[in-house]
């Protein structure tokens, strides 16, 4: 899986109506269409998935992950849905040095202190930004929209996320399976 893959399509049209109403201006457009294409949500991101037979549950076989530079990795558990999105917004966004400063309004998490951030003003409108609050850098781009950077997101394996004695090459799925299972 790679790229776009890891969004479920939506029925339906409905985008961040709410959201704006609430911060009091006009999300960008390409946000605005990949809103309404895309279900959004923190740990909605849909990735691979292996039946954990000791448990008799799917879990995950490795992490989504972006990569801004060669040496660096962020793990992605998705955007914001609208709620989450207003939260962030309520409890943070709106008065934000991010915000305040350079018009980018956070639309995920990156695991640690920071997110990826949307520019809503002038030049940054659509940009997509990455903040790194353990870095000295305020900010950087990382994609020129929400497109350019769902199409970076890579499926990383993670030998820790599968069952102990266990390896990538003993997965395999039956037919008609969404998730993998482990040949014992």
């Amino acid at each position: 899986m790679k790229g776009l893959e890891f969004f479920k399509s939506k029925a339906g049209n409905k985008t961040f109506d709410k959201v704006e109403e609430v911060i009091g201006f006009e999300l960008p457009n390409y946000f605005k269409f990949f809103t309404s294409l895309y279900e959004l949500g923190s740990n909605k991101i849909l990735s691979h998935k292996y039946l954990n037979s000791k448990f008799k549950s799917v879990s995950d076989c490795g992490l989504v992950v972006f990569k801004p530079s060669q040496n660096e990795e962020y793990g992605f558990d998705g955007f914001f849905d609208e709620n989450e999105l207003i939260n962030d917004w309520e409890s943070y966004s709106i008065d934000s040095h991010e915000f305040l400063e350079y018009g980018l309004v956070r639309i995920a998490n990156i695991g640690i202190g920071g997110g990826v951030f949307i520019g809503t003003k002038d030049e940054k409108r659509d940009k997509i930004y990455l903040v790194n609050w353990s870095k000295d850098e305020d900010y950087y781009l990382i994609a020129d929209n929400i497109f350019e950077f769902s199409k970076s997101l890579i499926f990383k394996e993670e030998d820790s996320f599968i069952p102990q004695n266990s390896s990538y090459s003993q997965l395999y799925k039956n037919w008609g399976e969404d998730f993998w299972r482990v040949k014992e």
